[in-house]
């Protein structure tokens, strides 16, 4: 419920799919490649690439179910999370 709600703050709406694309975008690539080898219809639709992708990773994976108790993150901005690690690297 938290994560939600910082992201509605954040002004994102269809925060499941934002997370669905970037597991898709990274099962395609270990490493960011280079865009030169990037086709530019993938660059127009990454999106409909990464949903695909997202798609059939989901439905080829086999995962426990977790309660809310066993999986907790924290979310930041990018700013937020800079703050934090210089308040801990001051110590």
């Amino acid at each position: 419920p938290e994560v939600r709600a910082k992201l509605r703050n954040w002004g994102v709406s269809d925060y499941a799919r934002i997370f669905g694309r970037a597991i898709g975008i990274q099962a395609q690539f270990l490493e960011v490649p280079p865009r030169q080898i990037l086709a530019s219809d993938y660059l127009r639709y990454y999106y409909r690439f990464a949903d695909y992708a997202y798609a059939c990773w989901k439905d080829g994976v086999k995962f426990p179910l977790l309660s809310p108790e066993e999986f907790t993150f924290e979310l930041y901005a990018s700013g937020e999370y800079s703050q934090l690690l210089e308040r801990q690297w001051q110590g």
